[in-house]
Order: C-alpha cells, then sequence, then structure tokens
C-alpha cells in the first residue's frame, strides 16, 4: 500500500507527516524550510510510494492560538468572511456551516459562525468581530 503525506505549509518552514505504508499510524517526518518543499518532495516521492497528499492552512486566532486545518474546510470560511464582509449574513452562514461539516474541530470557523448569527439575530448591518482569516 501507499502512504498519505500532509503537509502544513507556512510561509518559512512547512511540516510534513506521513503514514506507514498500511496506513494505520501517521507520525511526524520532518520540518523544512518552506523554499526547500519542493525539491525534498520529489526526492520523497521517488523514495515512497505516496498515494494522497493532504494539504493544511493554519489559522491564527485573534488570541494568537494557531490550528491547521484542511484547504477545503479553509476555502468554505474564506468564502463566508468574503460575504460576511459584504454583509451577506445569511450566505457567509452556509459557507461557515460547510466549513464545520468538513472539519468539525474548526475554531475559526465556529467563532465566525457565531458572530454570523449575532447579526443575523440582532439585524445589524456590522460584523460584532472582525472575523478569522488565514494567516500570511
Amino acid at each position: 500500500m501507499s502512504r498519505i503525506i500532509s503537509i502544513d505549509y507556512g510561509l518559512k518552514r512547512t511540516g510534513l507527516a506521513v503514514t506507514d505504508p498500511l496506513q494505520i499510524i501517521a507520525t511526524g517526518l520532518t520540518t523544512v524550510h518552506s523554499k526547500e518543499l519542493i525539491p525534498f518532495l520529489k526526492d520523497y516521492f521517488e523514495k515512497e510510494p505516496v498515494e494522497l497528499i493532504i494539504i493544511g492552512v493554519v489559522f491564527t486566532m485573534a488570541d494568537g492560538s494557531q490550528q491547521t486545518v484542511p484547504v477545503d474546510a479553509a476555502a468554505a470560511n474564506l468564502l463566508g468572511v468574503l460575504k460576511m464582509d459584504a454583509k451577506n449574513f445569511a450566505g457567509a452562514k452556509t459557507d461557515f456551516q460547510q466549513a464545520l461539516k468538513l472539519y468539525p474541530d474548526f475554531a475559526g470557523a465556529k467563532l465566525n459562525l457565531d458572530v454570523c448569527d449575532k447579526n443575523l439575530k440582532g439585524g445589524t448591518k456590522t460584523p460584532t468581530k472582525a472575523p478569522t482569516k488565514p494567516k500570511g
């Protein structure tokens, strides 16, 4: 069987994790400078069969904490942020719910959904709190 590799891309460094060949256990592989990521992956792929690549996006919360989330959930959250910025709270709510369906532990999407709900219930036109956006 082939491995699954997970990439947590950052502007300076990128973290990599990989499963065992039976895809039972995932462990940290290494951290590389982001500018060296492509050569590292090319070398790794020549040595190991890889079936799937999972890419995470790091979100930084207002309190400074960070969370890595899958790209599809990050994209849904970003669409919600854009709609909330345009005062389309109903549309934003749908996108935040989709982000949470894709990744239920997505703290930023939960916070954004709460802000969106408050705006929908209160009938205000301005967000009560700045939306959570990806770092970088």
